[in-house]
């Protein structure tokens, strides 16, 4: 017998492959497939990181990207808006995050740290930074310039 959880997944799945590129599901939609509450926002949050979160992932295996809207629900991209979208998303995004670390790593309090532990701190630096060269490097490639 099947979990609560997958039955949801799987209904929920059922119900956006019938859609088409480029429409919006609103929120209320997917109430009848779910039993969390969508208008409470602590539930609606709880299925968006639980169920939503399978369902995109599965989701993308058949090549539908869906696209959160903030209090409105997913839109689910046309093909001609995946590559942008993926792009921005996953390839530039991430910089950030190397960005954010490197932040995070040089403004960290290392006095306290032991030599085995300043050497982990210091290598991740070094990793962190190794990344973002190559990642930037490869970005603003001509080859990949027209991307953006």
């Amino acid at each position: 017998m099947k979990s609560d959880r997958i039955f949801q997944t799987e209904e929920i799945e059922k119900y956006i492959k019938q859609k088409n590129f480029g429409d919006t599901i609103k929120i209320n939609e997917l109430q009848q497939f779910t039993n969390y509450n969508l208008e409470d926002k602590f539930e609606y949050y709880k299925f968006k990181s639980s169920l939503m979160r399978i369902v995109k992932n599965n989701l993308i295996q058949n090549g539908i990207v869906l696209k959160a809207i903030q209090n409105i629900g997913y839109y689910i991209l046309k093909p001609n808006q995946i590559q942008s979208y993926t792009y921005r998303t996953y390839i530039v995004k991430p910089l950030k995050h190397f960005e954010k670390a490197a932040t995070i790593l040089i403004n960290s309090k290392t006095t306290e740290l032991n030599e085995t532990e300043l050497k982990k701190h210091n290598l991740t630096l070094n990793l962190d930074t190794e990344l973002m060269k190559a990642t930037n490097k490869l970005i603003k490639n001509e080859k990949y310039s027209n991307l953006s």
